[in-house]
């Protein structure tokens, strides 16, 4: 899915940001997230936002539960959240116009009280400085919070993954970047370029060509990436987290601002180009019934082997495989997880272990799959590879299995951009 996702972003991203120049040395390659599904605490429901299939709504004050199907128009562009009583989903619509394709980025909406497939048109996305594929509104009126994970957004030579947009006349209208720090750094993202090869030269077109140029956000370094994905949803604020560094960073809903960074991990800058042989130290980041976030890392001594079995660039090749052989071989016995409770205002962590609350021990070579998430009663339910069915079967439930996709919608609806 996620690999399906990021080649329509990519192809939508071409016409963003770009300009024709020189190659460059090197090609970027795709951003791979940590992923996990949301669960989500409100006063009268459980909702559960899932990457694959329909969200599920469990209500207080009315035994059941009801699925919110997909919207009805345009293609799956990014990924859905929920606030103030609404889902929020990015659909990608295409138009004719002069016999040529135009792809635009919509945000719709849907109560959380129906699941009907008609879902009300907000506005379409911005896409000037960045494509957006997450989106959830703010406390203050019209503004909404942008996450664009892959490419970011740029702007006058500045550079975030996090924007803030406002809602006037159908149109969300981008306003500007929020930064995420990091010790001394105002931010840990900057403008770089990636360049991309040229295709085989067709029959009469000239060989001066140049190759595609896109500035994107870069990363800095690149084991602060907020890779876990979703983001977390508190009332009151949303989590980023670098899945490598073990770093979160809070951002406050109700303007948008930067509210606080945790750091797990404790490494140093220099140290974070330092963990190639890792893939995950923290696992996975929900909220809890009291909001909120627990988070599950790996034990801190993964970061410390990591960093002393680390292979400088220009060193042998036999070097670097035993290396990645004697990480390997010493974190098969790392089985111990580490569970943290954080007050998301004050940043204050409690350390859970010895309560009984949480699995303790998991084999190594399973961690890297851990997710987790709170039932509607506040019990703890772990991911199996693939579903979620033993949180269903437990509550009486059926889980739809497949995302009801019902195609481009109609050429009348999208012929009209402002229809709601």
């Amino acid at each position: 899915m996620i690999h399906k996702i990021f080649t329509s972003m990519f192809c939508f991203c071409l016409g963003v940001n770009c300009a024709y120049a020189q190659p460059a040395q090197s090609v970027a390659m795709p951003v791979i997230l940590k992923l996990q599904d949301q669960s989500i605490f409100t006063e009268r429901a459980w909702i559960f936002l899932p990457l694959e299939g329909d969200p599920l709504v469990i209500t207080n004050d009315e035994p059941g539960s009801h699925d919110v199907r997909l919207p009805n128009e345009g293609l799956k562009f990014g990924y859905r959240s929920f606030r103030n009583g609404f889902f929020w989903d990015i659909r990608r619509l295409i138009r004719k116009e002069n016999n040529k394709e135009i792809s635009q980025s919509f945000l719709f909406r849907q109560s959380v009280n129906t699941n009907s497939v008609q879902w009300e048109r907000v506005g379409q996305i911005d896409t000037a400085y960045g494509v957006t594929n997450y989106m959830v509104p703010l406390d203050k009126e019209d503004l909404f919070i942008g996450i664009s994970p892959f490419y970011g957004y740029v702007k006058d030579d500045q550079a975030s993954l996090v924007a803030i947009f406002k809602l006037r006349k159908e149109k969300l209208e981008f306003q500007n970047l929020i930064s995420l720090p990091f010790g001394t750094s105002k931010n840990i993202a900057s403008v770089g370029t990636v360049t991309y090869p040229l295709p085989p030269l067709r029959p009469g077109e000239s060989p001066n060509r140049e190759p595609l140029k896109i500035q994107k956000c870069i990363i800095s370094p690149s084991g602060l990436r907020p890779d876990l994905w979703l983001p977390a949803l508190l009332p009151n604020h949303l989590a980023l987290a670098s899945s490598k560094a073990g770093v979160i960073w809070l951002l406050s809903l109700k303007n948008g601002d930067f509210h606080k960074m945790i750091d797990l991990g404790h490494l140093d800058v220099g140290d974070m180009e330092k963990l190639g042989h890792l893939d995950h130290f923290l696992l996975a980041a929900t909220p809890d019934r009291e909001n909120r976030l627990v988070v599950a890392t790996r034990s801190a001594d993964v970061l410390l082997f990591a960093k002393s079995l680390y292979t400088p660039p220009g060193s042998p090749e036999e070097v670097a495989v035993e290396n990645k052989r004697r990480f390997k071989e010493i974190i098969k016995e790392m089985t111990d997880i580490q569970w943290w409770a954080l007050d998301p205002e004050t940043g204050n962590k409690e350390n859970l272990k010895g309560l009984g609350l949480f699995p303790e021990h998991i084999p190594f070579d399973r961690q890297g799959q851990l997710r987790f998430l709170f039932s509607p009663t506040g019990k703890v339910h772990m991911h199996s590879p693939g579903s979620w069915m033993d949180l269903v079967s437990n509550m009486g439930l059926k889980m739809p299995e497949h995302p009801r996709e019902t195609g481009e919608g109609s050429a009348a609806d999208q012929a009209a951009p402002g229809k709601k």
